[in-house]
């Protein structure tokens, strides 16, 4: 019994320690799953918000031109869907304990987390490859008037930059444009306003004509003077400011699978450790009340069969008493006569 007994507290100990394990490996998995649900639905708000912006949109058409590097937001917009639905699903196993559902969104999860990785290093590489000579290429073929030839026109409105390197760019390696002039996209609006670009524009020497009639697209036909445009070269802002934001984007994604992963990976092994304890300590439980009750059955039993024996024998004496009483009267009367 005292076997039994320390059997049992530690049974019971373990459980405890593995229940208060499990309770704080649930709680952060919630914790995790939601961050990912949250992470997922401000990437697709932000991508949302780019889509909806018409500046942003067509430098995102342009840049994919020039890097050849298609569908980036597409991607990331994929990527944010299939983590919300994940995070969900993760938080519906948690709460029903189904550990069958969570194994699949463990799969899920680190098919989705390659398969950032592998489009994240498409990205780059050819961003890398494709970049500088993109960039180089758009700024000498800028041609005020033709959409196909103003590429650039959308970069530099957005990123607020001008030229390759800088605005000299088109003076040296443009020949539709003026010297001394760059593109009406290149005006500075952080210290001058679109009415001072408007007053210092020209309209550009190029002898191409256009049909477009809407005011946005009419500013591609003028040039204004290089002293009014941003300083700062478009590959450097695509570099250092603009690619930075992409990656990041794919490394939080990944690195919130990654840990999300991990701890639900953990939260199974202890769930299934649990089953096992459980399983464990029912058959304890069980062994011992069998136990209990076969010693405790015992001298009850005992106790039944001296009576049954008892009872046997009482008859049996009864018999005798009489038979020898008789024989005792019998032999009194003999010897009377």
């Amino acid at each position: 019994m005292e076997r039994t007994s320390k059997l049992l507290h530690n049974l019971r100990f373990r459980r405890t320690i593995l229940n208060s394990q499990l309770a704080k490996l649930k709680i952060i998995s919630f914790i995790l799953n939601s961050i990912l649900i949250t992470i997922g639905v401000v990437l697709f708000s932000a991508v949302i918000s780019v889509i909806s912006h018409p500046t942003w949109l067509r430098m995102f058409i342009s840049l994919q031109k020039i890097t050849l590097s298609y569908a980036i937001l597409i991607w990331i917009v994929l990527f944010c869907i299939a983590s919300i639905s994940l995070g969900i699903l993760g938080i519906f196993a948690i709460q029903r304990k189904a550990t069958l559902i969570l194994g699949i969104q463990i799969f899920a999860l680190v098919f989705l987390a390659v398969l950032e990785g592998g489009i994240l290093y498409t990205v780059i590489a050819q961003w890398l490859r494709h970049l500088e000579v993109g960039v180089t290429f758009a700024v000498q073929m800028f041609q005020p008037g033709l959409e196909d030839k103003t590429v650039m026109a959308n970069i530099q409105e957005a990123l607020h930059c001008c030229g390759r390197g800088s605005y000299g760019d088109y003076g040296v390696a443009n020949e539709a444009i003026p010297k001394h002039y760059v593109p009406y996209s290149c005006c500075n609006l952080q210290i001058y306003t679109s009415e001072h670009c408007n007053n210092a524009s020209i309209l550009s020497k190029s002898k191409i004509t256009t049909s477009i009639q809407s005011i946005e697209v009419n500013n591609l036909l003028y040039v204004i003077p290089y002293h009014m445009a941003y300083t700062v070269g478009c590959v450097n802002q695509l570099k250092h400011v603009f690619l930075p934001i992409i990656i990041g984007c794919f490394c939080l994604l990944i690195s919130v699978n990654i840990f999300v992963t991990f701890v639900n990976c953990f939260y199974v092994q202890k769930a299934a450790d649990e089953e096992e304890y459980e399983r464990n300590w029912l058959n304890s439980q069980n062994f011992i009340k069998e136990t209990k009750e076969a010693f405790c059955l015992r001298p009850q039993k005992q106790i039944e069969l001296t009576e049954n024996i008892s009872t046997s024998i009482l008859p049996d004496l009864s018999v005798f008493q009489r038979q020898l009483s008789r024989k005792r009267s019998n032999s009194t009367s003999s010897n009377l006569d």
